[in-house]
């Protein structure tokens, strides 16, 4: 009695051990039924696999965010080193940025940005 009241069957519980900060996890189920009247069963399990893996999924998303970061950086140069004019657009051929060099050859008091591709290589420009 004194154990089910410290830890009430709806719940699941967690038990600490050791000086390393691990845990267990404790579930009490009732036993009910025709072959038994009375009684529990206990599921324990050890979180150490869980927080190891919790870590690990950790140091991989730090890891992704990192190379992440690092792909958007190199992009950024690449974009903006190249010496032809480059726009990068999306599926509806809309503007979203342009390099330094784009914007000198069409000139920075032409708005690029939000602008269709098609409207701003007409004919005319392809003499350019």
């Amino acid at each position: 009695d004194e154990f089910i009241a410290a830890y009430p069957v709806a719940g699941v519980h967690e038990i600490p051990y050791g000086e390393d900060g691990g845990s267990y996890s404790l579930r009490l189920i009732p036993l009910a039924g025709p072959y038994c009247s009375e009684g529990y069963v206990a599921v324990v399990t050890n979180n150490a696999p869980f927080v190891e893996l919790h870590e690990s999924y950790e140091e991989r998303i730090e890891d992704n965010i990192a190379a992440l970061d690092d792909s958007v950086a190199l992009f950024n140069a690449l974009f903006e080193a190249a010496q032809d004019p480059t726009f990068l657009a999306d599926s509806a051929f809309r503007i979203l940025t342009s390099n330094t060099v784009a914007e000198r050859l069409f000139g920075r008091s032409y708005t690029l940005s939000g602008n269709s591709c098609l409207n701003i290589f007409t004919a005319e420009s392809s003499k350019i």
